[in-house]
């Protein structure tokens, strides 16, 4: 049972993380991580260990400079 929950977790994140990426990098959805990740959550950043971690504000952030950068990518 705990393996079956652990599996449907992992593949509830991998849904919400690819959500995230489509709607904030390709479609310009700046409202996607407020609508997506909890209020004060966040993951760690592997461009910077030790910081504060990618929060909603980050991540609206680098899909800003990402799309500033490469805006007709996806």
């Amino acid at each position: 049972m705990a393996g079956h929950r652990r599996e449907r977790t992992a593949r509830h994140n991998a849904a919400v993380v690819c959500r995230l990426v489509d709607e904030a990098c390709n479609a310009s959805n700046r409202g996607i991580p407020d609508a997506v990740l909890a209020p004060g959550g966040g993951a760690p950043d592997p461009a910077a260990p030790g910081a504060s971690g990618l929060d909603q504000e980050r991540i609206k952030q680098a899909s800003r400079l990402f799309r500033a950068a490469v805006p007709d990518a996806r």
